[in-house]
């Protein structure tokens, strides 16, 4: 069967990373193994836990073997470059669930394209890292395995995103408050990294002859 996918984005291998780590044994022990531990069950997954001064976890994983409790906390890249003290900011936000008292212990993931861990010196201040094609391995269905495909095409043939982390956000609440407050605005949303030139959208409304152009100059 040939699957073809347009474009794929981190979200949806966010999501594809937490559905098969629920259902799939292989994918949550490729992320045990390399930490040198077994035994443990998911008590609970979190995609895109924000924290207000050490920013956002893209999929954070709760387990526990019954004595200890552990949390995994990953970032996902495909092409996007890496956003001021990122690196560090996982490791602030993995000591504060410590002090807060969510888990004993904690260890931080980098997941991406080989070619993307090969490539970024910031790679190195993960101290676990899984690429793709390993992921890709201990999927068992052609679907999974067509998105993984994709992504990894799109990290050869695309070009590496500058992300400016307000932007990203802000696109992220826009489109959250648009939900929330005029339900007759039909929104297509992009999910992803943003970078400076994102200052504009277009949405539609159930009337096809009104649409919303928004559009802002800077980001300061």
């Amino acid at each position: 069967m040939n699957i073809k996918i347009e474009k794929v984005l981190e979200r949806d291998i966010d999501l594809l990373i937490i559905n098969k780590i629920i259902d799939n044994d292989k994918l949550l022990n490729l992320f045990l193994n390399k930490i040198n531990k077994s035994g443990y069950k998911i008590v609970g997954i979190e995609h895109s836990q924000m924290d207000k001064e050490l920013g956002e976890t893209d999929i954070s994983i709760i387990l526990t073997n019954n004595m200890s409790k552990i949390a995994i906390l990953i970032e996902n890249k495909i092409d996007a470059s890496f956003m001021n003290e990122q690196p560090i900011r996982y490791y602030k936000r993995g000591n504060k669930g410590i002090s807060d008292g969510l888990y004993d212990e904690y260890y931080v993931f980098i997941v991406a394209p080989r070619e993307y861990l090969n490539t970024h010196n910031e790679v190195k201040e993960y101290d676990n890292q899984i690429s793709y094609e390993e992921i890709r391995e201990v999927l068992d269905d052609l679907y999974s395995k067509a998105l993984i495909d994709k992504a990894i095409e799109e990290k050869k043939n695309g070009y590496i995103v500058i992300e400016n982390e307000r932007v990203t956000n802000f696109w992220k609440n826009f489109y959250k408050y648009i939900r929330d407050n005029y339900t007759t605005i039909k929104i297509n949303e992009i999910y992803g990294p943003k970078s400076d030139i994102n200052n504009y959208s277009e949405f539609e409304t159930f009337n096809p002859n009104v649409k919303i152009k928004y559009k802002f100059r800077e980001q300061n």
